[in-house]
C-alpha cells in the first residue's frame, strides 16, 4: 500500500488519468517541443510500470507546471525508492508557471513543489522551486548547483497542466552540511562543526538558517575567538530558527532558537541588538530553508521570556545535561537532610505534623 501511494508521482509526470487521450496529449506537447526522445521514454515507461496503472485511472490533474529534462536515461533517476520519490517529486510545482510569467532578477518566484516531508518539516510543509529571469532573458531555476533553465514551454490546456522543457531533473534541497559547502559557507560551517551543532541542526525537523558569508566571519573573527564555547553556541543558535520560513513569509518571524527577537524590513534582519543585510535568500534545506546574510549576529544575550520558545538539539543537550546535574545535586541533599533529620535526637514530646485544610495536625506523637 505505501508503495502504491508513494508511486503516484508518476502519474503527476505523464498526466493523471490513464487513458489514451491524456497520454497523447502529454506526448503530442513534447513532439511539438521537438522532444521525440524524451515522449518515447514516457510512453515506454508508462508500458513498462502497469501496476501504476490503477493510480493513475484515480487521479485528476489542473493548475500544476511539470519540469522535464531535455533527455534522460535509467541512469539519471536514483535506484533508491526513496530517493527516486523526491526526486520525481520536485519536479512537479503546484501552480502553472511559464516563462511569460516569471519574474525579472533580482526578484524571483518561489513556488511550492509536491515534495514534502513530514519527518524533517514541520506539518508537512512542501519543499519550493525558485525561480527567476535573469539578464539573458531566460528563466533560470536556482538553487541547482549548476545553470539550469527552462528550453521550452508547452501548456495543455484541456489538463489545465504547463510543461516547462529544462537542461536535466531538479535536484531536490540537499542536508545543511551539503548546502553549506555548495555555497561556499565553509566558515558558518567550520563554526557549527566546532561547537557541536552542526549535526543536530541537520537532524532538526524544520529550521531556518541565517547563514553569514566567509567574508562575514572574517570580518568578526576578532570577536568570535575571544568567546568562550557557552557564548559560542549562543551567537550561533541567534541565527537558527525552530520553523521553517522562505521570504515571502518573513513577516511570520518571530524569535531565534535564543529567544532574539527576529524581524524583517527590506533587505535588513536583525535579532536582538544585531543587524544584517540579506544577500540570498530562499535556498532550500532538507529539513527547511537557509538565507544568507553579510553579517555574523554577535550578540551574547538570550530572551528567556518568549512563550514556545524552542532549543536546537545541540543547547538542548546542553541544558538537559545541567538540569540532571543540578537536580542530582538537590536531590542528595535532600537525603542527606532527611537522614539527619531521621538520626538526630529529639526533645521528648515532639511531634511530626502533616498538613491538612492548611493546619497542623498530629500524626505522631513519640520520644526518643
Amino acid at each position: 500500500m505505501k508503495f502504491l501511494l508513494r508511486i503516484t508521482i508518476f502519474s503527476l509526470f505523464f498526466g493523471a488519468v490513464y487513458s489514451q487521450n491524456t497520454t497523447s496529449l502529454v506526448v503530442g506537447a513534447l513532439v511539438n517541443a521537438g522532444l521525440f526522445g524524451l515522449s518515447i521514454a514516457i510512453e515506454f515507461l508508462l508500458t513498462t510500470n502497469p501496476e501504476i496503472e490503477p493510480i493513475l485511472q484515480a487521479l485528476g490533474t489542473g493548475n500544476k507546471t511539470l519540469f522535464l529534462p531535455m533527455s534522460f536515461s535509467k541512469s539519471d533517476i536514483p535506484s533508491d525508492f526513496s530517493a527516486m520519490v523526491r526526486t520525481l517529486e520536485y519536479q512537479v510545482a503546484l501552480g502553472q508557471i511559464s516563462p511569460s510569467n516569471a519574474p525579472v532578477s533580482p526578484s524571483h518566484a518561489v513556488v511550492p513543489s509536491l515534495l514534502s516531508d513530514n519527518v524533517l518539516l514541520q506539518g508537512g510543509v512542501a519543499q519550493w522551486i525558485v525561480l527567476t529571469r535573469q539578464d539573458d532573458s531566460k528563466v533560470h531555476i536556482l538553487n541547482q548547483g549548476k545553470d539550469v533553465f527552462i528550453h521550452e514551454s508547452q501548456d495543455i490546456a484541456s489538463l489545465d497542466v504547463t510543461i516547462n522543457v529544462v537542461d536535466s531533473f531538479l535536484v531536490p534541497p540537499q542536508n545543511l552540511s551539503a548546502t553549506l559547502a555548495a555555497n561556499n559557507l565553509t566558515q558558518f560551517q567550520a563554526v557549527l562543526q566546532k561547537a557541536g551543532l552542526l549535526s543536530g541542526l541537520s537532524s532538526q525537523r524544520g529550521i531556518t538558517v541565517f547563514a553569514p558569508s566567509n567574508a562575514a566571519f572574517a570580518a568578526a573573527n576578532a570577536t568570535i575567538n575571544t568567546l568562550s564555547q557557552a557564548e559560542l553556541t549562543t551567537i550561533l543558535a541567534n541565527h537558527i530558527v525552530n520553523s521553517t520560513v522562505y521570504s515571502p513569509s518573513f513577516e511570520q518571524l518571530q524569535a531565534s532558537a535564543t529567544g532574539q527577537a527576529m524581524h524583517v524590513s527590506g533587505t535588513s534582519v536583525s535579532a536582538g541588538k544585531s543587524s544584517a543585510k540579506l544577500l540570498t535568500t530562499d535556498i532550500g534545506l532538507q529539513n527547511g530553508a537557509l538565507h544568507i546574510i553579510d553579517t555574523v549576529f554577535t550578540g551574547k544575550e538570550s530572551d528567556l521570556s518568549i512563550k514556545g520558545r524552542t532549543y536546537i538539539k545541540g543547547l538542548s543537550l546542553a541544558a538537559s545535561i545541567a538540569v540532571v546535574v543540578v537536580g542530582s545535586i538537590v536531590f542528595c541533599g535532600l537525603v542527606y537532610l532527611c537522614y539527619r533529620c531521621f538520626n538526630t535526637r529529639r526533645p521528648k514530646g515532639h511531634a511530626f505534623h502533616k498538613v491538612e485544610d492548611g493546619h497542623h495536625k498530629p500524626l505522631l506523637t513519640g520520644t526518643y
